[in-house]
């Protein structure tokens, strides 16, 4: 069965969401008053996507610049072991989902600027933020439900070894890597509803404990007592069980 609730996707975009707006100062080199204030882009792209727009689109508008990619995705095997359900409502009938599957994404955040100043705008507009980490609410509207994913900043860390064509201006580069917890969803069930109920009573210690001596059946319209001792006999049942 088809079915689909979008968390993955949600979660990359509310992972980009924490980042939409950084701002960045340009200063005047001989007042030194700010002249301008930008939003700095921000991109989905990996890395090597990244560094084509920085490099070979030579016409774009480029720094400073942002970009993210998820670079996997892995079962969080500490928050396994749950298999419940819950309910909600619908205009039609009750249904059910299980209880969603923990998964963490790496995600890796990218800043490349022309000037340390830029830079360290960039990084003290992220960093206070995660102590070490920053919470976002995942809505699902096809189900009225909600979670908060966890964002973990795991390292931040100055690409040294950045190499640049001998034809361009020197840029500075920043890599943050993170770490989402998430969930993923199973699709929705409808409960099975209970139309018959059987009640039995069973003698223990017997050879014929196997076999019920009263089974009670339990409808919506009728409840239906088989007392088989009565009709049988003790010696029957256990005849029948031989």
């Amino acid at each position: 069965m088809e079915f689909r609730f979008d968390t993955l996707r949600k979660s990359i975009v509310h992972f980009l969401n924490i980042f939409n707006n950084v701002k960045v100062n340009k200063y005047n080199t001989t007042t030194g008053d700010i002249e301008n204030t930008i939003t700095v882009p921000l991109k989905l792209a990996s890395k090597q996507k990244f560094y084509y727009w920085l490099y070979d689109r030579k016409h774009a508008k480029r720094y400073p610049m942002m970009a993210a990619s998820a670079k996997g995705i892995k079962p969080s095997l500490s928050d396994r072991g749950k298999n419940k359900k819950f309910t909600f409502l619908t205009d039609d009938l009750t249904k059910a989902i299980r209880t969603p599957t923990p998964y963490n994404i790496d995600f890796e955040l990218i800043i490349v600027t022309n000037y340390i100043d830029e830079a360290n705008q960039i990084l003290e507009q992220i960093l206070p933020y995660f102590t070490p980490y920053v919470m976002t609410t995942i809505k699902l509207p096809e189900i009225n439900e909600k979670f908060d994913m966890k964002v973990i900043l795991n390292d931040v860390s100055e690409d040294k070894d950045f190499e640049m064509p001998e034809d361009s201006y020197r840029t500075l580069s920043w890599t943050l890597s993170f770490t989402a917890h998430t969930f993923l969803f199973k699709p929705i069930t409808d409960p099975k509803i209970i139309e018959t109920i059987f009640l039995e009573y069973r003698q223990l210690g017997s050879s014929s404990d196997d076999i019920p001596l009263e089974r009670t059946k339990i409808t919506e319209e009728e409840t239906t007592i088989y007392n088989y001792e009565l009709l049988h006999g003790l010696q029957d049942v256990e005849d029948e069980n031989t």
